[in-house]
Protein backbone atom coordinates (compact mmCIF):
# COMPACT_ATOMS: atom_id res chain seq x y z
CA UNK A 1 0.00 0.00 0.00
CA UNK A 2 1.53 3.51 -0.31
CA UNK A 3 1.93 5.94 1.97
CA UNK A 4 -1.28 8.24 2.44
CA UNK A 5 0.07 11.47 4.03
CA UNK A 6 0.18 14.28 2.62
CA UNK A 7 2.59 15.06 -0.59
CA UNK A 8 3.09 18.43 -1.85
CA UNK A 9 5.43 18.25 -4.98
CA UNK A 10 6.73 22.61 -5.82
CA UNK A 11 5.97 23.43 -9.69
CA UNK A 12 6.70 26.28 -10.31
CA UNK A 13 5.12 29.24 -7.87
CA UNK A 14 2.35 26.38 -7.06
CA UNK A 15 2.49 23.11 -5.01
CA UNK A 16 0.76 20.37 -6.66
CA UNK A 17 -1.03 17.78 -4.22
CA UNK A 18 0.59 14.33 -5.17
CA UNK A 19 -1.10 12.13 -2.29
CA UNK A 20 -2.47 9.05 -4.02
CA UNK A 21 -6.20 9.27 -4.70
CA UNK A 22 -6.76 5.30 -5.15
CA UNK A 23 -5.25 3.50 -1.84
CA UNK A 24 -5.74 0.04 -2.81
CA UNK A 25 -8.83 -2.03 -3.93
CA UNK A 26 -12.02 -2.79 -2.32
CA UNK A 27 -14.28 -5.31 -4.32
CA UNK A 28 -14.05 -7.63 -6.76
CA UNK A 29 -17.22 -8.19 -8.25
CA UNK A 30 -18.62 -10.43 -10.89
CA UNK A 31 -21.31 -12.45 -12.92
CA UNK A 32 -22.14 -15.65 -12.29
CA UNK A 33 -24.69 -18.34 -13.44
CA UNK A 34 -25.33 -19.67 -9.67
CA UNK A 35 -23.65 -17.64 -7.35
CA UNK A 36 -24.33 -20.10 -4.19
CA UNK A 37 -22.53 -22.70 -5.85
CA UNK A 38 -19.61 -20.57 -6.92
CA UNK A 39 -19.37 -19.04 -3.22
CA UNK A 40 -19.25 -22.83 -2.05
CA UNK A 41 -16.96 -24.49 -4.52
CA UNK A 42 -14.13 -21.52 -3.59
CA UNK A 43 -15.19 -22.26 -0.02
CA UNK A 44 -14.32 -25.95 -0.41
CA UNK A 45 -11.86 -25.82 -2.89
CA UNK A 46 -9.75 -23.11 -2.26
CA UNK A 47 -10.64 -22.21 1.73
CA UNK A 48 -12.12 -18.94 1.30
CA UNK A 49 -14.54 -18.24 4.25
CA UNK A 50 -17.85 -17.79 2.38
CA UNK A 51 -20.75 -15.93 3.93
CA UNK A 52 -23.94 -14.75 1.85
CA UNK A 53 -22.24 -12.45 0.07
CA UNK A 54 -19.14 -13.93 -0.81
CA UNK A 55 -15.62 -13.69 0.75
CA UNK A 56 -14.21 -11.25 3.17
CA UNK A 57 -9.96 -10.64 2.61
CA UNK A 58 -8.46 -8.77 6.06
CA UNK A 59 -4.84 -7.47 5.05
CA UNK A 60 -2.72 -4.68 6.94
CA UNK A 61 -1.43 -1.37 5.54
CA UNK A 62 2.24 -1.54 4.93
CA UNK A 63 2.85 1.77 5.72
CA UNK A 64 0.91 1.76 8.93
CA UNK A 65 0.26 -2.06 9.89
CA UNK A 66 -1.71 -1.13 12.74
CA UNK A 67 -4.45 -0.17 10.07
CA UNK A 68 -6.50 -3.15 8.94
CA UNK A 69 -8.49 -3.02 5.89
CA UNK A 70 -11.10 -5.09 3.63
CA UNK A 71 -11.58 -6.34 0.27
CA UNK A 72 -15.09 -8.00 -0.74
CA UNK A 73 -14.72 -10.58 -3.43
CA UNK A 74 -18.39 -11.23 -4.30
CA UNK A 75 -20.49 -13.03 -7.07
CA UNK A 76 -23.82 -11.85 -8.01
CA UNK A 77 -26.26 -13.55 -10.54
CA UNK A 78 -25.42 -13.57 -14.00
CA UNK A 79 -27.59 -10.02 -15.19
CA UNK A 80 -27.92 -8.72 -12.50
CA UNK A 81 -28.57 -5.28 -12.35
CA UNK A 82 -26.11 -4.43 -9.99
CA UNK A 83 -23.37 -3.30 -12.47
CA UNK A 84 -25.76 -1.05 -14.11
CA UNK A 85 -24.75 1.04 -15.62
CA UNK A 86 -22.44 -0.99 -16.95
CA UNK A 87 -22.49 -3.31 -19.19
CA UNK A 88 -19.55 -5.35 -18.26
CA UNK A 89 -20.07 -8.51 -15.91
CA UNK A 90 -17.33 -7.62 -13.25
CA UNK A 91 -16.49 -4.89 -11.49
CA UNK A 92 -13.66 -4.00 -9.09
CA UNK A 93 -14.38 -1.01 -6.29
CA UNK A 94 -11.52 0.92 -5.64
CA UNK A 95 -10.27 2.36 -2.07
CA UNK A 96 -10.02 5.78 -2.52
CA UNK A 97 -9.39 8.98 -0.50
CA UNK A 98 -10.27 12.96 -0.56
CA UNK A 99 -12.62 12.45 -3.37
CA UNK A 100 -14.57 16.10 -1.87
CA UNK A 101 -10.93 17.65 -3.75
CA UNK A 102 -11.85 15.80 -7.12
Amino acid sequence: MNDNTNKQVQTGNAKKDTTPRVTGIGGIFFGSINPKETRDWYGKNLGLVIDDYGSSFEFRNANRPDEINYLRWSPFEKGSDYFEPSEKEFMINYRAQKLKDW
